[in-house]
C-alpha cells in the first residue's frame, strides 16, 4: 500500500485481497483530525444524501449472485467491481465505456470517470487509484455490510497529493469530504 515491502505479517494486515502496511494505517490517523474547514472527517457521512438501492434487473441479479458467492466461498466476490460500475452509471448517469478502457470506466458529459468500489467485506473503507489514470472524476461506490449502497463523486483536481507515489489511497470519509456538492 505504501510502497514499503512487507516482509512478514507483523509489518501489516491482509484485507480484501491486499496487504496494508501499519505505516499507512498510522498515517490515516490524521483523518481523525479536524480539516481546514473545521469538520472532522468522521462527520462526512452525515453530509451524504441517502443513495437509492440498485434498481436495474441486471444489477439486482449481480448483487444477489455476489452475496451468494460470498456466502458459499467466504471470500470477496469478483462481481463487486462490475456492480460498482453499473451502480455508479445508474446513479450518476455515467455512460460506461467498453471493457478494459485504459485509465477510466466511463464518461459523464466531457469528463472521463474512474469508478472504484468498496466491497462489504473490506474492513477499512478506502480505495486505491493509479495516479497515472486517464480520468477527471472519481466515482466511489461503497457497499456496506448490510448491502446498502452509497456513492460519491470527486473531481480529480480536489484529490489530495499524498506521498506522490504511483497510487492514490483515499478513505471513504475523505472522499465524502471532497465530494462534488449537489
Amino acid at each position: 500500500m505504501t510502497g514499503i515491502p512487507i516482509r512478514d505479517s507483523s509489518d501489516g494486515i491482509w484485507d480484501d485481497g491486499e496487504w496494508i502496511s501499519w505505516e499507512w494505517i498510522n498515517s490515516q490517523i490524521d483523518i481523525q483530525e479536524p480539516s481546514e474547514d473545521g469538520y472532522l472527517d468522521e462527520e462526512a457521512d452525515s453530509y451524504m444524501f441517502p443513495c437509492p438501492q440498485p434498481s436495474g434487473p441486471e444489477l439486482r441479479r449481480l448483487v444477489s449472485k455476489a452475496i451468494e458467492d460470498e456466502r458459499i466461498t467466504s471470500t470477496t466476490s469478483e462481481h463487486w467491481g462490475l456492480i460498482g460500475e453499473l451502480y455508479a452509471a445508474e446513479l450518476f448517469n455515467i455512460k460506461l465505456t467498453r471493457r478494459y478502457s485504459q485509465g477510466h470506466d466511463g464518461r459523464l458529459g466531457d469528463d472521463l470517470v474512474e469508478i472504484k468500489t468498496i466491497t462489504p467485506r473490506k474492513n477499512i473503507p478506502f480505495v486505491r487509484v493509479k495516479r497515472s489514470g486517464n480520468f477527471s472524476m472519481l466515482a466511489i461506490v461503497r457497499v456496506r455490510t448490510d448491502y446498502s449502497f452509497e456513492a460519491t463523486l470527486v473531481r480529480r483536481d480536489r484529490l489530495p497529493d499524498g506521498n506522490g507515489g504511483p497510487w492514490l489511497v483515499l478513505s471513504w470519509k475523505r472522499a465524502c469530504a471532497l465530494a462534488i456538492s449537489s
